[in-house]
């Protein structure tokens, strides 16, 4: 089977053509189908293109892998539908040439009660206004209250085609197979997106504070203090464990900022590896150069006074590390949303300090003020706690807590300032 991949994404454009074999979409260079987006994993998903189907499988991506809408994590793309890799929507259409009057678009699992009116490109029809009801020029008396995310453009009961799906009916848009929805739920949450996107940094704070909170987030952060407690305890006696915490530490604290950013409001499930280097190893290297940048200056300094026997200036090491603590942040929201080490580079990140000044110094001091109180209370808890182990796992708890919102906070400013960033054109 050949076909191509066509990228619908509003304010996002692009063509792949495939043919059988072997497909990996993801960020990472590697990939035969790159896409430079935030909200793709380095490894999203894997095409396998076969004589007569494309096999889907998720590489266990952060956010998802949806064939029309619907997630999966293995599944057949057929012709005609929608593939979501993150936040980025791609039809897949098959070659004309292998087209035939006998091939249905229609998947055998689901029966179509409609048939489907097949045309290349949705009319370019504004969306209808909340404040009147339109009548469909191609069926009427019928209202337009139903509307295509994708595409946006409205339809009538008639115009869409309508599948059972488990027993239940489902509409989909006639060009671009998506899922219709509701004209008054789609104005809904195009004003709350719009509200949301339009909140300024220190509106939110309650929000980020708030954040772990929701969902399933105190599951997974017991999870996450109980895996690290074991962790913790392990890499006393082996440095391969260490290595292996850290990175996985720094991968969730990525796929924290990356949810973020992709305007996701849950805290996502920890991540699972599959690959040493990719998903250990190189988290593990990328947070400790972000670090050896971030503090060099101090090191260096501390090194040759060592060396050569002086005395260490704090009017000197003060300023250093100082400097430390501001640079990292923001070398590490670079570093994690483009997944490259090379973003850790000054000429990107102090014009990006620079920018965000006001909003990004209160991220800083509410960074330092967490950190200082889970000092305070790991020393208060040792002192009027004085169970075994009991303390060090609150103390964890803590610290997970306090992570996970600096991390959203990180996630949050990014959301926010992405177009004054200018970090990705697209």
């Amino acid at each position: 089977m050949n076909g191509t991949l066509r990228v619908i994404s509003e304010k996002d454009s692009g063509e792949f053509a495939i043919g059988p074999g072997s497909y990996t979409i993801g960020r990472s260079q590697k990939c035969e189908i790159r896409l430079s987006h935030q909200g793709v994993s380095r490894q999203h998903c894997r095409l396998t293109v076969e004589t007569d189907r494309v096999r889907v499988t998720d590489l266990g991506s952060s956010l998802g892998t949806f064939i029309d809408e619907e997630p999966v994590s293995e599944g057949i793309l057929r012709p005609g539908r929608t593939l979501r890799v993150g936040k980025i929507n791609m039809l897949f259409q098959q070659d004309e040439s292998e087209n035939s009057p006998q091939q249905s678009i229609v998947s055998p699992e689901v029966t179509a009660t409609e048939p489907i009116n097949v045309q290349d490109e949705p009319p370019t029809l504004p969306p209808p206004s909340r404040k009147e009801n339109k009548t469909c020029q191609k069926h009427p008396p019928l209202i337009l209250n139903l509307i295509c995310p994708k595409c946006n453009v409205p339809f009538c009961e008639k115009c869409v085609s309508v599948f059972e799906v488990d027993g239940k009916q489902k509409r989909f848009c006639p060009f671009c197979k998506s899922t219709v929805t509701s004209l008054e739920k789609h104005s809904a949450e195009r004003q709350l997106a719009k509200v949301k996107a339009e909140r300024s940094f220190f509106q939110v704070i309650p929000d980020l504070l708030a954040y772990p909170f929701t969902a399933d987030g105190i599951s997974l952060l017991l999870l996450g203090t109980v895996l690290y407690l074991v962790l913790d305890f392990a890499a006393l006696f082996d440095i391969r464990v260490a290595i292996i915490a850290s990175g996985y530490l720094f991968a969730y604290m990525q796929k924290i900022i990356i949810y973020t950013a992709a305007g996701e409001d849950d805290l996502p499930d920890w991540p699972d590896f599959r690959e040493w280097w990719l998903d250990i190893v190189r988290p593990c290297l990328m947070m400790v150069w972000t670090g050896a940048v971030s503090f060099g200056p101090a090191l260096v300094y501390m090194i040759w006074s060592a060396q050569s026997e002086t005395d260490m200036r704090m009017t000197i090491l003060f300023p250093l590390f100082a400097w430390g603590l501001l640079y990292f942040p923001m070398a590490l929201l670079a570093v994690a949303m483009s997944d490259s080490m090379a973003m850790v580079n000054p000429l990107i990140v102090i014009p990006a300090i620079t920018r965000l000044s006001s909003q990004y110094m209160l991220a800083c001091v509410l960074f330092f003020v967490m950190v200082s109180l889970r000092f305070v209370m790991e020393g208060l808890l040792n002192r009027f706690l004085p169970i075994p182990i009991l303390p060090t796992i609150i103390a964890g708890f803590i610290s997970l807590y306090f992570l996970a919102v600096e991390m959203r906070m990180l996630g949050t400013m990014y959301y926010l300032n992405r177009r004054k960033l200018g970090w990705y054109k697209g």
